[in-house]
C-alpha cells in the first residue's frame, strides 16, 4: 500500500506533517493543525463526481459529514475526530442515525450534479444478483469449511427460498419505474450503510461516512438495508421495527407504494445472504467466528420474524 508523500501532504493540508502511518486500510496523517485520515482515490471520475455532491449537500444544510481536502488525482482527506462506532443495539444511536439518515436523503434529492457516466448498480440489480450469489453459494455448499456447509445445509434452503418468494411478489409491485425515477431525479442513496459507516463523536453527534458506493437510486434500499442490520442486532424485535419507522417518518414520510414494498423487502433474507457469500468467497471484512456466530443468530430467528411480518398485514 503505497503511502502519501510528506511534501504533497504538507502542501494539501497546509500544515507540516509529522509522522504518517497506516490506519485501518488508509493512513493517518499528524500534523502541527491535527490528524487526519487520508484515503486513496481509486476512481478520479468518481471522486470528482462526489466532490461536487458534497458541495451540494454542505449548501442545502447536510454538516453530518467530515470535511474533504483533496488533490482531485489522488487523495481523499478527512480530519480525524475522536470517536466510537455507530451502535446498531443502541436505541439512543439507532434514533439519531435514522433520522440523520433521513435527512441526507430529503437533502439529496432532486441535486443538480449529472449522474457519473456509464451503467449503473441500481436497487433490483443488487437485490438479484445478491439472490443469485447465493444461489451459487448453496450449488457449492459441500466445497466449504464444514461449519459453513453445516449451517448452509440446515437452513440455507428455505432462506433461499424466502428470496425467491419475496422477488416474485416484488415483481408486481412497480419496483423498477419506481427506482428509475429515483434515478432520474438525481436523488442520492449512500448504499453501503455498515454499522462502521456510522461514527458518534464525544458529544453524541453522528457522522455518516465512506460514500465510495453512494450513488442516485432508490433511497428505499438505505432504509432496508440500515433496518435488516438493526433488526438483527435486536433479534428482530418489532418495537425496534416501530423505532426506525417512528424515527425516519417523522423527518421524512414515505408514501403508501414505498411502505408496501418496503414492507416486502423485509422478508428478503438480505443480511443471511451477505454473511453467507461474504465467508464463501473469504472477502475482506469478514471475520469467520463472528460472521459463522451472525448467521446462526439470523437462522434461529427465521421463523420468528416471518410470523412478525405476516402482522404487518401486507
Amino acid at each position: 500500500m503505497e503511502a502519501p508523500d510528506y511534501v504533497e501532504m504538507e502542501k494539501l493540508i497546509k500544515s507540516e506533517v509529522h509522522h504518517i502511518k497506516p490506519y485501518r486500510r488508509n493512513w493517518c496523517i499528524d500534523t502541527a493543525s491535527g490528524k487526519w485520515i487520508a484515503k486513496k482515490i481509486a476512481n478520479k471520475r468518481y471522486a470528482s463526481w462526489w466532490l461536487n455532491i458534497d458541495q451540494e449537500l454542505r449548501l442545502r444544510g447536510f454538516q453530518a459529514m467530515l470535511t474533504i481536502q483533496s488533490d482531485d488525482q489522488t487523495w481523499f482527506l478527512t480530519p480525524f475526530i475522536e470517536s466510537r462506532t455507530g451502535n446498531y443495539s443502541n436505541k439512543n444511536d439507532i434514533k439519531k442515525m435514522i433520522r440523520t439518515l433521513a435527512r441526507f436523503h430529503h437533502l439529496g434529492r432532486g441535486l443538480k450534479t449529472p449522474p457519473v457516466e456509464g451503467a449503473s448498480f441500481l436497487l433490483y440489480h443488487r437485490l438479484y444478483y445478491r439472490l443469485l450469489q447465493f444461489y451459487q453459494v448453496m450449488c457449492n455448499m459441500n466445497h466449504f469449511p464444514e461449519d459453513l456447509s453445516r449451517i448452509l445445509r440446515r437452513v440455507g434452503e428455505k432462506h433461499y427460498k424466502a428470496g425467491v418468494h419475496t422477488w416474485k411478489r416484488l415483481s408486481h409491485y412497480p419496483i423498477i419505474p419506481l427506482t428509475n425515477s429515483y434515478r432520474m431525479g438525481n436523488c442520492l442513496a449512500h448504499r453501503d450503510l455498515a454499522s462502521h459507516n456510522w461514527i458518534v463523536d464525544h458529544r453524541e453527534k453522528v457522522w455518516l461516512i465512506d460514500f465510495e458506493t453512494a450513488d442516485y437510486d432508490l433511497q428505499l434500499g438505505d432504509y432496508f438495508q440500515i433496518s435488516t442490520r438493526m433488526l438483527a442486532e435486536n433479534d428482530w424485535d418489532m418495537e425496534c421495527l416501530n423505532e426506525i419507522m417512528q424515527s425516519y417518518e417523522s423527518f421524512l414520510p414515505l408514501t403508501t407504494l414505498e411502505k408496501k414494498i418496503y414492507h416486502i423487502l423485509l422478508s428478503f433474507p438480505n443480511e443471511f445472504y451477505r454473511e453467507s457469500i461474504g465467508l464463501a468467497k473469504r472477502k475482506a471484512g469478514y471475520n469467520w467466528d463472528s460472521s459463522l456466530h451472525y448467521l446462526h443468530k439470523i437462522s434461529n430467528h427465521f421463523d420468528r420474524w416471518n410470523q412478525a411480518i405476516a402482522r404487518l398485514n401486507i
